[in-house]
């Protein structure tokens, strides 16, 4: 009888450890590792992405060039502006298109003429995934609805 009990004591562990293990390494948490994943991310670097629509409205803040955000996908951080402000904070790429941004330090410039929307930062801090199709990028939130729209500027 008490060969049985450790052996099922060992059992037990084994099951512990092996689902403690999987539990840690959740969705999350599991860092780019898909090579399309990753090739995809290093392409969103490096590029000055114009916003060209805000919660499915056209960015109407003059002038729209100046809304922007850049990626720099190897130290997992994004910075930009909002026509008056800079920001800048984290963003983490996960596989399967996963990204989540934020939490961001934005400056406070006072800026009267410049109509900023004001749930900007915490839509882009809603994001959870992305899509790269040709030259757009979109950042979705949880349900998957397009947040912000933005496009690579076209060559001068």
């Amino acid at each position: 009888m008490p060969l049985t009990t450790k052996a099922l004591t060992a059992v037990g562990c084994c099951l512990f450890c092996l689902f403690g293990v999987t539990a840690c390494n959740g969705p999350d948490s599991s860092p780019v590792s898909d090579s399309d994943t990753a090739a995809k991310s290093a392409v969103l670097g490096g590029v000055v992405w114009q916003v060209a629509a805000i919660g499915g409205k056209t960015a109407s803040v003059a002038p729209v060039s100046a809304i922007y955000l850049t990626f720099d996908t190897q130290a997992e951080r994004v910075a930009g502006s909002d026509s008056c402000n800079q920001f800048t904070g984290a963003a983490r790429f996960r596989s399967g298109g996963r990204l989540a941004l934020g939490p961001l330090a934005v400056t406070k410039r006072l800026c009267p003429d410049i109509p900023t929307p004001h749930d900007f930062y915490a839509t882009l801090e809603a994001v959870r995934a992305y899509q790269l199709r040709d030259d757009v990028l979109l950042l979705l939130d949880g349900q998957g609805r397009t947040q912000v729209t933005l496009s690579q500027p076209s060559p001068p």
